[in-house]
């Protein structure tokens, strides 16, 4: 596997990426935007949004998300609240991916959800 560095100005790179497959992304950042088209990932670019993380304004959409399994891209807190629910909904549809809800609350910076096993 060929592994590719990329230099960014963000501390918080995993938080600030969710990762939707192989090729495609959603971040609120605009500089790991224009990084990742670079080289040549799909970037669907979400405005800030209403991620709680408690003692912070906002939390991260890498935070509150991650895939459960190919093609299942869960979310802490129901998306549907989220104002770029309808862009987030229509780029995953694009590339196949199911929206898991893990509840029907707010969604909320968990620090980012990692399956421990897959099929």
């Amino acid at each position: 596997m060929d592994i590719e560095l990329v230099h960014i100005n963000q501390g918080y790179a995993k938080c600030a990426i969710s990762v939707v497959d192989e090729n495609s992304i959603i971040t609120m950042d605009k500089g790991i935007a224009k990084a990742a088209e670079k080289k040549g990932i799909d970037v669907l670019v979400i405005e800030e949004d209403a991620i709680l993380l408690p003692g912070f304004k906002n939390g991260f959409i890498g935070g509150c998300t991650g895939l459960l399994d190919k093609g299942k891209w869960a979310v802490a807190g129901d998306i549907r609240k989220l104002k770029s629910y309808k862009k987030i909904e229509d780029f995953l549809l694009r590339k196949g991916v199911e929206i898991v809800s893990l509840s029907d609350e707010s969604v909320v910076d968990i620090g980012t959800i990692i399956p421990l096993l897959t099929d």
